[in-house]
């Protein structure tokens, strides 16, 4: 799906520009229903941020309608030095984790992550044999939560960000 772009007609978001472009290359895209479906890490011609939202199918207009947008908290892309304590027992090991803006992430400079952003909720997931998901709230340049291995809570995490 490289350098896909779908052309979106936005009466519901009160815009006054007839038509921009969307570019979902690099979105994670979930079918909601027949005529839906959310999409992760778009960009909207009209602001430089990536942003998550809903588009929906128009038949009369052979096009998509974007419905719902809302930009990516853009301020947790960078280095973070994470702690993290399996049995939240205050015996903590700390690692550097790296985040992308494409939801993309590293933890240690080797192992895979990637990330993702609720309403309410920092998740971070890795895809090795232990499977565990960071989950969390951020405040300021602090995130902290809990973290599961085949979901079961097994410890606690802080991380806090770079200068």
């Amino acid at each position: 799906m490289k350098n896909l772009f779908l052309l979106c007609f936005l009466p519901l978001i009160g815009m006054s520009a007839p038509s921009l472009q969307v570019d979902i290359s690099n979105s994670n895209i979930t079918p909601l229903n027949q005529q839906e479906i959310a999409v992760d890490n778009m960009k909207v011609s009209t602001t430089a941020a990536a942003g998550k939202g809903r588009l929906r199918w128009n038949a009369q207009t052979n096009s998509f309608m974007l419905v719902e947008f809302s930009k990516m908290n853009t301020s947790v892309v960078g280095r973070w030095n994470l702690s993290y304590d399996v049995g939240c027992d205050g015996s903590k090991l700390n690692s550097i984790l790296h985040l992308e803006p494409n939801g993309v992430c590293k933890a240690a400079d080797r192992y895979p992550c990637e990330w993702m952003m609720t309403q309410d909720q920092f998740i971070i997931t890795h895809s090795n044999t232990l499977n565990p998901v960071y989950k969390g709230k951020i405040t300021g340049s602090i995130m902290s939560g809990s973290f599961t291995s085949f979901g079961k809570v097994v410890g606690c995490w802080k991380a806090e960000k770079f200068n």
